[in-house]
C-alpha cells in the first residue's frame, strides 16, 4: 500500500474490507483484505465511463500518437528490394533526388544495374543524371551503390505487414481484449478518475484469492453497502455480465 505524506489536509479515498475463515484449528479468525485506493481521484459510474469511453476511442483514432497503436514487425537494419535509396549508406537527399528523376525509385531497381557491362554503364551516364550539362552521380558513386546494393545478399521484395490498430473501430478492445479497460484507463482522457469498474473487480479478486484454498472456495460472499454508481442499472447489468452478482448479497443493498 502506498503510504502519503500530506502537507494540507485532504481526503484520502480508500475502499476498505474484511473477511471471516477459519484457520487450521477451525476457529472463525477476521482478517483485513488489501484496500482499494483511489486517493486524488474521482470515481465515475458505468454510464460516465461509456461516456468517455467513447471520446478516448474517437481520439486515439483521430490522433493517436503513442507508440503502442503500431505494431511494426520490420526487423531493425533489415533491408528490402522495395526500400527507396535513401536507405543506403551514403545517399543523401542530392543523390537520392538524381535516382528519383531518373526513375530509379527502390534500391531493387538499383540492383538491376549490375547486370550492366561498364560499357553499358558508360552509356547510361552519358544519358542521364546529367542535370544543366553537369553530371549528378558519378560512374565511381554509381558503381560504389550498385555493389552496396549487392552486398545486402538476397532480398525480400517487402517487409512484414505494419499493424495500425487506430484504423480499428475500437482500438483498445482489438489491441487489448482481455484489458483494455484498465489500458483505457491510464489514458489522457480519464486522468484523475477511477471506475467503479476497478472497484468491483477489485473487491472481486482479492475476496476470491483469500478464499483459495479453503472449505469455502465456492461458497463465499461480498457484501458492499448500496453505493449509487454501483447500484445503478448499468452496473448491476455489467456485474451480472461477469457473473459477480452470483456472489453478491443483493440484502445489503435494499
Amino acid at each position: 500500500m502506498k503510504q502519503y505524506t500530506f502537507k494540507y489536509n485532504q481526503q484520502i479515498r480508500l475502499s476498505l474490507g474484511c473477511a471471516q475463515r477459519r484457520d487450521t484449528d477451525g476457529e472463525l479468525v477476521g482478517c483485513r483484505l488489501p484496500p482499494f485506493d483511489y486517493t486524488q481521484k474521482k470515481m465515475i459510474s458505468v454510464n460516465q465511463f461509456n461516456d468517455k469511453e467513447k471520446i478516448e476511442v474517437a481520439r486515439v483514432r483521430r490522433e493517436g500518437k503513442e507508440k503502442k497503436w503500431v505494431d511494426n514487425s520490420r526487423p531493425a537494419n533489415a533491408k528490402y528490394l522495395c526500400d527507396p535509396p535513401s536507405i543506403l549508406p551514403g545517399v543523401g537527399k542530392v543523390v537520392e533526388n538524381a535516382f528519383l528523376e531518373e526513375g530509379f525509385r527502390t534500391i531493387g531497381e538499383i540492383r538491376e544495374l549490375n547486370d550492366k557491362t561498364e560499357s553499358e554503364i558508360e552509356n547510361l551516364l552519358t544519358n542521364i543524371f546529367m542535370r544543366k550539362n553537369k553530371r549528378t552521380i558519378t560512374k565511381t558513386k554509381l558503381i560504389i551503390l550498385i555493389q552496396t546494393c549487392m552486398e545486402l545478399g538476397t532480398l525480400q521484395d517487402k517487409p512484414p505487414p505494419t499493424k495500425d490498430w487506430r484504423k480499428e473501430a475500437h482500438p483498445y478492445r482489438a489491441r487489448y481484449p482481455n484489458t483494455w479497460q484498465k489500458e483505457m484507463m491510464s489514458s489522457p482522457t480519464f486522468k484523475g478518475l477511477s471506475s467503479v469498474h476497478e472497484l468491483v473487480e477489485h473487491i472481486w479478486s482479492v475476496s476470491e484469492a483469500h478464499f483459495r484454498g479453503t472449505e469455502h472456495e465456492e461458497s463465499w460472499w461480498i457484501c458492499h453497502d448500496a453505493l449509487s454508481i454501483m447500484t445503478e442499472s448499468k452496473t448491476v447489468e455489467w456485474m451480472s455480465s461477469k457473473g459477480y452478482l452470483k456472489r453478491w448479497i443483493p440484502q445489503s443493498w435494499e
